[in-house]
């Protein structure tokens, strides 16, 4: 163990930069060299919030190369966790992959500068690794440390984002669930860049959801009051937002609680009320934008709704254009029989891995690096390289009737991404961590102390979350989560 308060106060403030740097562009930075590259003598006429994105774009390399240095100076890399050593490798063997794509076909769709900028998660999930490595072999620092950090960004991330969807859900001139609100609007942006989905939002909830679950106020009334209060409002967000992944973990989650409750009768009765409270909270929501949208057409004068009214059959106006969508459509007209049922479950990822196997199998063992799928599942919808303006990485700004899709699973994408290695080193990661990922279903986990309970129940999350989402293979909120959740240990 090493001990040094410089060090201490140094990984404090390398965590909150990485925090900071979530959602970054690496065009961000890679522009700017562009423009001196071709003597652009506009390059230092930015705006300020240029300079923000290109200092959070580049932040991650700063934090790498003051992790190495701190590594291999006090040699912080020996006796680490073996998971640790697993998620280092798989970004290693990432690294190498992506270093022999450059001369593979996905070159036609990227320039030289956009090929460097695929190695920026690499290097965003290399640094935070390196920080825990560092955190871990430091003498008393404090891992709570982190954890609250992690815990306030979330916390900030879900309210802004959550705010700025509902926000345009209740604004903006559409009649459809928010699930569908277009993900292209002007405001669905921070930062110039596109604000998470609905969707990531909710899972992101889930987090949340499960920390203010387990939280122990003794008691404390008031405190317990804020709890289930809280617990409601995310709960009915969880519901509003419709992802199907987070409305079936919140049921599972319920099931898991329900084991910890001593007095069963009670559990079970606490949860079916705050359950119908989250669903009446959500309808009622919802409903608020019919009442808004009915007033507003009420105030309109009536020669400017003469086009849009129609009668029914007893001859009464009704507003065609005033209908509104509360739930989003899960089905496909073009689909039947069993594909039909795959693309309600699946949200069409099948068709996304069945494309990405043909590819897999022409490449095994290197595989095509480090955001490839952004690019091989999306050619269609690519045009080919004529210039940085094409980045894959970028390019739904650019198209706007187009969405990039990725892989949309975590394990395949190693495959994609990586090769068999990277697939490999991933299983035995989760084989590594069995142990709290099987225990919140013994009879055991009751006893252990809630922190522990929290970090089990979020790896488990993170678990499940790596069969339809990219999760842990790319450097983001799932990271920095995970991380955090390994380090929690049993005893203290």
């Amino acid at each position: 163990m090493t001990q040094n308060k410089i060090i201490n106060y140094s990984l404090i403030i390398l965590f909150i930069g990485m925090w900071g740097s979530i959602g970054s562009d690496p065009n961000n930075y890679l522009v700017f060299f562009k423009n001196i590259f071709e003597n652009n003598p506009n390059h230092l006429e930015t705006s300020f919030i240029e300079v923000i994105n290109l200092l959070r774009s580049i932040f991650p390399i700063f934090t790498l190369i003051i992790c190495i240095f701190l590594i291999l100076k006090y040699k912080f890399y020996v006796k680490q966790e073996k998971f640790i050593y697993l998620l280092f490798f798989i970004q290693i063997v990432q690294l190498i992959s992506t270093f022999f794509s450059h001369e593979t076909f996905l070159s036609n769709f990227e320039s030289n500068l956009d090929y460097l900028g695929r190695y920026h998660w690499i290097m965003s999930s290399l640094s935070i690794i390196l920080i825990f490595m560092i955190a871990n072999k430091i003498n008393n620092f404090d891992m709570r440390v982190l954890s609250y950090i992690s815990i306030f960004f979330l916390s900030i991330m879900i309210i802004y984002f959550s705010y700025k969807n509902i926000n345009d859900f209740f604004l903006l001139d559409v009649k459809t669930s928010i699930y569908n609100l277009n993900v292209f609007r002007e405001s669905a942006y921070f930062l110039g860049h596109e604000i998470p989905r609905v969707t990531g939002i909710s899972r992101s909830i889930i987090f949340l959801y499960i920390l203010i679950f387990f939280l122990n106020f003794h008691s404390k009334i008031i405190f317990i009051y804020i709890k289930y209060f809280l617990l409601i409002i995310l709960g009915s967000l969880i519901f509003f937002f419709q992802s199907k992944f987070s409305i079936i973990l919140l049921i599972f989650m319920y099931f898991i609680f329900y084991k910890n409750f001593q007095k069963k009768i009670n559990g079970i009765k606490l949860l079916i009320l705050i359950l119908i409270l989250q669903i009446t909270f959500f309808y009622t929501l919802s409903n608020m934008r019919s009442v808004l949208n009915f007033i507003e057409h009420n105030n309109i004068q009536e020669e400017t709704l003469k086009d849009e009214n129609i009668k029914n059959e007893d001859g009464n106006k009704i507003l065609k254009k005033n209908k509104i969508e509360h739930l989003r459509t899960l089905t496909d007209d073009t689909k039947d029989g069993l594909d039909k049922v795959l693309y309600i479950v699946l949200s069409g990822r099948v068709d996304l891995w069945i494309q990405s196997w043909e590819y897999i199998k022409k490449r095994p063992f290197l595989g095509y690096g480090s955001m490839s799928d952004r690019i091989i599942i999306n050619q269609k919808r690519l045009n080919p390289l004529t210039g940085i303006n094409n980045n894959p990485s970028i390019a739904s700004k650019i198209n706007k009737f187009n969405t990039i899709n990725p892989v949309s699973n975590a394990f395949i994408y190693s495959l994609l991404s990586g090769g068999v290695f990277s697939l490999i080193l991933l299983i035995t990661f989760f084989y590594s961590i069995r142990q709290r990922l099987i225990i919140i279903f013994s009879s055991s986990y009751i006893k252990v102390n809630y922190k522990y309970k929290i970090a089990c129940l979020i790896l488990f999350v993170i678990f499940l979350r790596c069969f339809i989402e990219n999760s842990i293979m790319l450097f983001g909120v799932d990271y920095m989560i995970l991380l955090n959740c390994l380090f929690e240990r049993e005893n203290t």
